[in-house]
């Protein structure tokens, strides 16, 4: 079995078809492999069981969708073997806790059985990250929505139709597309982080599942660069990684909007199905959807 394959057995983790985990995850993911590997072989290896048969995992499963959750393991083994790297080279911080402070991993300094325990305390935490990431939801089990889905707008719940009305607040317009299109300025730092917290002291969501306000972001549902207006009815509270993981989408849309090739209306119906309803991919929107 190569190192690869050993820790895509130890974590479950699938890779896309036609690659192996050594190749995707290449340069500092070595060291960690064959560590990993070593470990493996001593009196107390980390006790990396599958984590697709852990019962939050699997809650998350039926939380997403297929693409959804595949992209979250995908998430979770490049972030996975990124920790483990920080761990080995003594700069892996433990996040604090309500019982404890922030503390740096001693790695280096500690004996074979000790390591495995750090490497399973980063495999917990590090999944631990991506379950709110994509808003995992403990309390509600199988039947539940991963995706918050109750973003408070004046418009309750954002739609096409919401965001397509036309308002006397929308915001400032700053400039235009070659389709005559607006896009408009920002609010300021302090009126966005007013609203950040506003929204954030509204929904138990976040306060449930363990998040403080610092791991959120405040997140223009059309990004501003697409047309996207500074009305609240276009602002939405989502984790500080999901933030992350939509900016691809966000700079993609952003540069077509600019140059015209996209309409207003159709960058606002690519942003909902794409944040909202979760029903496209970026793969979608580059092959000409809209």
């Amino acid at each position: 079995m190569t190192v690869g394959q050993l820790l895509m057995a130890q974590i479950g983790i699938h890779t896309p078809k036609g690659n192996n985990l050594v190749n995707i995850l290449q340069g500092s993911s070595a060291p960690v492999l064959e560590e990993i590997q070593r470990l493996n072989q001593s009196a107390k290896p980390p006790s990396m069981v599958n984590i697709e048969n852990r019962p939050d995992v699997q809650i998350l499963k039926a939380q997403l969708t297929p693409d959804k959750y595949k992209e979250a393991m995908n998430q979770f083994t490049g972030l996975f073997v990124s920790n483990v790297a920080k761990l080995m080279d003594n700069q892996y911080i433990k996040p604090a806790t309500n019982q404890s402070i922030a503390k740096k991993l001693d790695y280096q300094g500690a004996l074979d059985d000790q390591k495995s325990a750090m490497i399973d305390t980063v495999k917990n935490e590090t999944l631990a990250t991506i379950e709110k990431a994509y808003h995992y939801n403990k309390g509600t089990g199988t039947t539940g929505k991963a995706v918050w889905n109750q973003q408070a707008t004046k418009y309750g719940s954002p739609t096409i139709q919401n965001l397509s009305k036309q308002e006397s607040d929308d915001g400032t317009v700053a400039g235009k597309n070659p389709k005559g299109e607006p896009e408009y300025q920002r609010f300021s730092l302090a009126v966005s982080s007013q609203i950040k917290t506003d929204l954030f002291n509204k929904d138990s969501y976040w306060k449930d599942n363990g998040y403080n306000e610092a791991d959120t972001q405040l997140d223009h549902i059309v990004p501003i660069e697409a047309g996207g207006t500074m009305t609240k009815d276009n602002l939405m509270l989502i984790s500080k990684l999901s933030d992350q993981l939509n900016q691809q989408f966000e700079d993609y849309l952003g540069a077509k909007y600019k140059a015209g090739t996209i309409s207003r209306a159709d960058a606002i119906k690519a942003s909902i199905d794409y944040k909202i309803n979760k029903s496209v991919s970026l793969t979608d929107i580059k092959n000409g959807k809209y």
